[in-house]
């Protein structure tokens, strides 16, 4: 099964000032990406604030990205519900729209057991396995909110090995983790790395660093050439270039370091900020930056444009 490869842009869901979502602005954001030098788009995750959006709003964006749009590059939709029978229900309106890539975040709220994992997962699998055999299904892993339950690297490579999963989303920042995955399963196992910490651990300690094969981070959205640029570093050890770029993407992400509720406002703010014709509005309830932080984002963002001699972030 082809590999997605290079960094994802985990696209933000743009809404209008009646809080509906605006196609014509996650379209445009998505057309414009597609130019830089990343290596795909992720939709409706984390960044994408997926959890705040109904069922058929979300269905209505599938429809129209895959319907009404056409990308130059690769799209991964994440199908994640609380209720099984959900995003079954999701990933079936999602392949039969012509979706080619699906992620599933585990549900939340109740702790699930090992058992558990393996069923959620198990059903997604077997929908995707009837429509098409050759869509490969990825875990998205996010430990890091506190809401969300850890997959433990055993149950990993035990979905991996049985075929019900063929890749991952890690958005871990316990390195052993990622090791552990990456030595139990086979050479087709697509890993994407999911922090930019996880990223560095793994480039300096650099035994797996050769098994990442692409990676999804919010900031990709404010400066994807950057975080390409970066991540190339990383795969090829050119530790003098990782080492200059680094420090513009340690300080934009530390934006986020009070608050994670912070994110989507600071992604906006930034892209905003870069020119895209958008609204800066997350969804409520999650905060809105202040002053400060948006003059941060605009320091970071211009610093970012000097370093590289042009607009070219």
């Amino acid at each position: 099964m082809k590999k997605v490869n290079g960094i994802l842009a985990p696209i933000p869901t743009f809404i209008d000032k009646e809080g509906k979502i605006d196609l014509d602005a996650n379209k445009n954001v998505c057309d414009s990406l597609c130019e830089t030098e990343i290596g795909g788009l992720y939709i409706l995750g984390t960044t994408g604030e997926f959890a705040y959006f109904s069922l058929e709003q979300r269905k209505k964006l599938i429809s129209f990205l895959c319907n009404d749009c056409e990308f130059s590059k690769p799209m991964i939709m994440c199908v994640q519900h609380w209720n099984t029978d959900k995003a079954v229900e999701l990933t079936e309106y999602a392949l039969k729209n012509g979706v080619k890539l699906i992620s599933a975040l585990l549900p939340i709220y109740f702790p699930l057991s090992d058992q558990g994992i393996i069923s959620y997962f198990t059903a997604i699998h077997e929908v995707i396995e009837e429509y098409d055999s050759n869509i490969p299904l990825y875990v998205y892993h996010i430990p890091i909110l506190p809401s969300t339950a850890e997959i433990k690297a055993e149950i990993i490579v035990k979905l991996a090995d049985s075929g019900v999963i063929n890749g991952i989303k890690d958005s871990v920042f316990d390195y052993t983790h990622a090791k552990e995955i990456l030595e139990g399963v086979g050479k087709g196992f697509n890993f994407l790395c999911g922090t930019e910490p996880l990223l560095v651990d793994a480039f300096r300690e650099g035994s797996v660093i050769d098994r990442f094969d692409g990676g999804v981070f919010t900031g990709v959205n404010i400066l994807p050439n950057t975080y390409a640029r970066l991540f190339k570093a990383a795969k090829e050890g050119d530790k003098n270039s990782f080492n200059r770029i680094w420090p513009y993407i340690d300080e934009l992400i530390a934006l986020w370091d009070d608050g994670v509720y912070y994110l989507p406002h600071v992604c906006k703010y930034g892209m905003k900020y870069l020119g895209y014709d958008v609204q800066d509005i997350p969804c409520q309830p999650l905060d809105l930056i202040n002053n400060k932080k948006k003059e941060q984002t605009q320091r970071i963002i211009d610093n970012t444009k000097k370093f590289w001699g042009s607009h070219d972030v």
